[in-house]
């Protein structure tokens, strides 16, 4: 059975009710494999790693490289965002490989298994308050594999910048992509942190920006939240920029996505975070 095959069956999808507030699961679809751009060739494989297989998805631009290799955007909930991005947002940047980073479901998330990755370790076994039965605090465990085996497997064969990588992250995954910044600050160039989960954890993010070591010269963050977001995220993600940007290592910039409540910034931070990725 091919790759593609495999991805398109899977278990059945059931439009349930919401679990204790948890999204209705819905089933990807990947237009851009039925219909790949003129820019990119589209390709996904699933990789095993010490803590499980996860999903990564390609598009890697069809010219030629430069000499240096092409800069890439590394985008957590690889799923989701593959199945959102469009043609044309590729055509917008054709010198820029994108890597999706998801795991091998018939839906755009895996609610479980992003709540153990992408969630600070600091945290311990604290809880989601929402979905109390869920692991958490996996997220050091998940960037060495990020940075290792899902690295490897991912750019292989494909010509990268290492000095032009970019992570982006939503929700949980914005989250994830500002404890990187703070604990790895040289594991990417520049990182997008979309509505963060900055409630989950406080007093143990404000730990990791404590002893946050310096960031080399040229590292950026991109920070964008909603403008109709709820739990105070606006002011939260407001006051975090200025802290950060007040450190003098980190080129920040902060903005507000207008009329977009929390899931919405999902696909709507695309357009921004592919262009400072190319930047």
């Amino acid at each position: 059975m091919s790759r593609r095959s495999v991805l398109a069956g899977g278990a059945a999808v059931l439009a349930a009710a919401p679990v204790r507030g948890q999204p209705v699961p819905v089933r990807a679809e990947y237009p851009l494999l039925a219909a790949p751009p003129a820019s990119h060739a589209v390709t996904w494989l699933d990789v095993a790693t010490e803590g499980g297989t996860y999903r990564l998805f390609r598009a890697v631009p069809r010219a030629a490289a430069p000499a240096d290799g092409w800069r890439s955007l590394w985008m957590l909930d690889g799923n989701a965002v593959f199945n959102r991005l469009t043609a044309d947002e590729l055509g917008a940047v054709p010198g820029l490989v994108i890597f999706g980073v998801g795991y091998p479901v018939a839906t755009e998330f895996d609610f479980d298994a992003r709540a153990r990755d992408y969630t600070p370790e600091g945290a311990g076994a604290r809880a989601d308050p929402r979905q109390p039965e869920r692991e958490t605090g996996g997220d050091r465990r998940f960037r060495a594999r990020l940075l290792g085996p899902l690295r490897a497997a991912a750019e292989a064969g494909v010509a990268v910048d290492p000095g032009g990588r970019c992570l982006w992250g939503h929700s949980y995954g914005g989250l994830f992509t500002l404890v990187t910044l703070l604990e790895a600050p040289g594991a990417f160039r520049r990182y997008v942190a979309v509505s963060p989960s900055l409630w989950f954890a406080p007093e143990v993010l404000a730990g990791i920006e404590a002893a946050a070591p310096a960031a080399a010269a040229g590292t950026g963050l991109m920070l964008l939240h909603g403008g109709d977001e709820g739990r105070g995220q606006g002011p939260e993600a407001k006051a975090l920029a200025e802290r950060l940007a007040r450190r003098g290592d980190i080129e920040v910039t902060s903005e507000a996505l207008p009329g977009l409540g929390h899931g919405a910034t999902l696909a709507g931070s695309f357009g921004r975070a592919l262009g400072y990725a190319t930047g």
